[in-house]
C-alpha cells in the first residue's frame, strides 16, 4: 500500500499544481506509457510520442479532471495503463477511418451494396455504436480490447494485471450488457 499512497501524494500536488510535481510526474510515467506504446501497443516513431501527448492533454484536461477521477482504489498505474490503452484505441480507429476513405477513394469498389443495403448497414451501425457508447467505460474497453484488437483474454489480463479467469468474465458480462441494451436475444443452449 505504500506505493499506492506515494502515487496518491504525487497525483494531490498535481492537482494542487505544487512546484515540481508536474516533472516528477512526466518523470515517474513517461516511461510506462513509452514502454506500454512499443511492446503492449506495437506502436513505433511518432505514433509513440503522439500518444503520450494525448494522454498528458487527456490527464491535464480540464483542472487535471482525470487525475482527480483516481481516487487511489488501487494502483495509479493501472489507472494510467487503461486511460493509455483507452486512448491508443481511439488513435487507430482514427487512422483506420483516413486509411480506409483512402481506399474508398483509390479503389472502385466492385460489389458496392445497394442503397437498401447501405440504408440497412448504416441503421445497424448506428445502434451498435450507441449501444456500445451506453456502456460503462470499463466495459468499452474491455470489448475494444478483445474484438477491436482482437487480443486473447490473456493478453488483456496480463495488460490489465488481472486474472486471465477475471478478464474472460469481465468481457462477457460487458457483452450481455450490450445485448441487453441491442435487444439481441441470447442464443439458447440446448
Amino acid at each position: 500500500m505504500a506505493a499506492v499512497s506515494d502515487e496518491w501524494q504525487l497525483i494531490q500536488q498535481v492537482v494542487a499544481r505544487q512546484p515540481a510535481a508536474e516533472e516528477e510526474f512526466v518523470r515517474r510515467y513517461r516511461g510506462l506509457v513509452h514502454a506500454l506504446a512499443r511492446g503492449r501497443l506495437a506502436l513505433h516513431g511518432e505514433a509513440i510520442d503522439e500518444l503520450w501527448q494525448e494522454t498528458m492533454a487527456r490527464l491535464w484536461r480540464d483542472d487535471c479532471r482525470a487525475l482527480r477521477a483516481w481516487r487511489g482504489r488501487g494502483r495509479f498505474t493501472t489507472y494510467l495503463t487503461v486511460i493509455v490503452i483507452h486512448l491508443a484505441w481511439r488513435q487507430r480507429r482514427r487512422v483506420c477511418l483516413e486509411e480506409g476513405m483512402d481506399q474508398l477513394v483509390n479503389e472502385p469498389c466492385l460489389d458496392e451494396p445497394s442503397a437498401d443495403e447501405r440504408l440497412v448497414q448504416g441503421q445497424t451501425q448506428r445502434q451498435v455504436q450507441q449501444a456500445v457508447s451506453s456502456l460503462a467505460p470499463r466495459d468499452r474497453l474491455l470489448l475494444a480490447l478483445r474484438f477491436a484488437d482482437e487480443r486473447t483474454p490473456k493478453e488483456i489480463a496480463r495488460l490489465l494485471g488481472q486474472a486471465p479467469g477475471t478478464v474472460r468474465k469481465a468481457v462477457h458480462d460487458a457483452l450481455r450488457r450490450l445485448r441487453k441494451r441491442l435487444a439481441v436475444p441470447t442464443q439458447d443452449p440446448r
